[in-house]
């Protein structure tokens, strides 16, 4: 079975049968690439900080956090 080159998700030709398996497969290794790329991306943003003093005639410090 063919696999995508940066997941390696599986991919089913025509002829293949459907398999309910590969399918969950697919989505845990999705899952879990999403998992880290938001870890990875909290990680980076709770360093930072910017002191913002105005923003549209708004006054007052800004503090960005991850949702």
């Amino acid at each position: 079975m063919k696999t995508t080159p940066n997941y390696g998700l599986k991919l089913p030709g025509e002829n293949d049968f459907y398999s309910v398996g590969d399918f969950n497969d697919n989505f845990n290794a999705v899952d879990a690439a999403l998992t880290a790329a938001k870890e990875y991306a909290n990680k980076k943003v709770a360093s930072i900080h910017v002191p913002v003093k105005s923003v549209n005639n708004k006054t007052g410090d800004v503090r960005l956090t991850a949702a």
